[in-house]
């Protein structure tokens, strides 16, 4: 009789655990139909043979937890919410990137259209014409750059370019505003694309606004004539520019740029360029530059000659290479540096926005020629009313 009432006890326990089991599996597999499993921890009794208490067991997701390692029909519930987790987040990060380039797609069609508006208006009211349906060039070009050196300076620069075209005028003026003018700074900083010493003491750049008209186009040369002011503070200035461009054969250019100015503060100056250029390949484009600068306030010129290659990988990347050397004319003549240069460009977004990265070298008279390395990464958008034209 004993031994009949605990066969029964037996067989209740086990049907208990049968049920109990069944109920973790029915669960599973609602999680697995892909049905809404309730995330809330609750607790059921269970009770094993010979345990006086029962003992409580987790329940999370459809998931038991008893201490044991998890069944097979669990770690795949595991494997099927932990990629669905993952897609999402990718899904967020995709809509929140492309909300992000629709609105600056959007900021950039609102700012070339009012650069384009500003050039007709100031062309209509000049000329007398209207200028509405005439092809215009005009552009906004903004540089972000950053520069890191070995002393551990690091220099921030802005620079704003703003060209608006007067076609009206039989393309003979135009009106150009930069931030940073580039005419009173060094060779070196002009070629190594470094902060200007104004720059790296105030923290603050000079601007400048001037009415560029058209002089003479003709036997292969360019020359007009600018007019302006310069902030920062108030200095007029006027500047002649030259150029000239011209075949040597087959394969050889030659360009000539000669710029004389002079401002109110400043004083005279002058710049020289002269490149002999070749195309090496179809992707590959070889560069040799001399320039000369004076500068009436420094008494003195500046002379730089750089070597360069052109390399075109595809239609969003290309990269540079280049090595100068620098000199000076006082206070005796002299070589002040030497450098080499890699600057690679990479066109994140359609035909506006690139980012531009460039480790240099240089081996500065200063530091006793000793290595000197710097970093400059550059993010630069072209914002033109030509962007919305077809094939853009």
């Amino acid at each position: 009789m004993a031994k009949d009432s605990a066969d029964l006890a037996d067989r209740a326990v086990g049907k208990d655990a049968d049920e109990a089991k069944n109920r973790v599996q029915a669960k599973q597999g609602t999680a697995h139909s892909g049905q809404k499993t309730d995330l809330a921890a609750s607790t059921e009794v269970y009770k094993k043979p010979g345990q006086d208490e029962p003992e409580p067991v987790l329940k999370e997701s459809g998931l038991k937890e008893r201490g044991e390692a998890p069944g097979k029909a669990e770690e795949e519930v595991r494997e099927d919410v932990a990629p669905n987790l993952v897609d999402f987040g990718v899904d967020i990060m995709e809509v929140t990137i492309g909300q992000g380039l629709e609105f600056m797609e959007g900021t950039r069609k609102i700012v070339s259209r009012n650069v384009r508006g500003a050039a007709i208006g100031l062309d209509s009211f000049l000329s007398g014409a209207d200028a509405e349906e005439l092809v215009n060039g005009s552009y906004v070009k903004i540089d972000v750059t950053e520069t890191l050196e070995k002393a551990g300076n690091n220099y921030a620069k802005q620079k704003v370019k703003l060209k608006l075209d007067l076609p009206t005028t039989e393309q003979r003026l135009k009106f150009v505003f930069e931030s940073d003018a580039e005419d009173t700074d060094s060779l070196e900083e002009q070629n190594r694309e470094l902060p200007s010493e104004e720059v790296r003491i105030t923290d603050e750049s000079s601007s400048t606004g001037a009415l560029r008209f058209l002089l003479a186009e003709k036997l292969n040369w360019r020359i007009n004539l600018d007019a302006g002011v310069r902030n920062n503070p108030i200095d007029p200035f006027i500047r002649l520019n030259a150029r000239r461009k011209t075949a040597l054969d087959e394969q050889w250019r030659m360009r000539f740029k000669q710029s004389f100015y002079y401002f109110d503060d400043d004083g005279f100056g002058e710049t020289s360029r002269l490149y002999f250029e070749r195309a090496i390949t179809e992707s590959y484009f070889f560069r040799n530059k001399m320039e000369a600068q004076y500068q009436d306030e420094d008494n003195r010129f500046e002379f730089a000659e750089v070597l360069s290659t052109h390399h075109l990988i595809d239609d969003r990347h290309s990269i540079d290479y280049a090595i100068g050397i620098l000199g000076e004319s006082q206070p005796v003549p002299r070589t002040t540096s030497y450098f080499i240069r890699t600057s690679y460009r990479y066109r994140l977004y359609r035909n506006w926005i690139f980012l531009t990265l460039m480790p240099d070298i240089s081996f500065p008279r200063s530091e006793g020629f000793e290595l000197y390395p710097s970093f400059t990464a550059r993010l630069q958008f072209i914002l033109s009313s030509d962007q919305d034209s077809p094939g853009y």
